[in-house]
């Protein structure tokens, strides 16, 4: 089961252009390497920021920008690493800047 992503703010019942999937385990895996939580010192109750892995949830433009900054901050630090490759971080990099780049906010829907 996967998290499907949408080009709008329509919801689960006005679902927009199709971005692109990520498999629950891989949003998972993106989540522990810290591409997707941000806090202010790591321990609890730190509010932490994410990108949401459930079914029906909408961003706007200005929140997927943010979920992009970090994303592209965790990324930069982890291809430092020589032979770094992840199918997961690919992924999720083309369906943010795919919804960056066409100003537009996104909906998710679980497949």
């Amino acid at each position: 089961m996967g998290l499907g992503f949408h080009i709008g703010q329509g919801g689960i019942d006005n679902l927009g252009e199709y971005l692109g999937q990520i498999e629950m385990e891989e949003h998972d895996w993106l989540q522990r390497n810290g591409f997707l939580t941000v806090g202010k010192t790591g321990h609890l109750p730190d509010p932490i920021e994410s990108l949401p892995y459930f079914d029906d949830v909408v961003l706007t433009q200005d929140q997927v920008k943010s979920v992009k900054n970090r994303f592209d901050i965790r990324k930069e630090e982890v291809f430092k690493t020589p032979g770094f490759k992840s199918a997961a971080v690919d992924k999720l990099n083309d369906i943010l800047t795919n919804a960056v780049n066409k100003k537009q906010g996104i909906s998710t829907c679980a497949d």
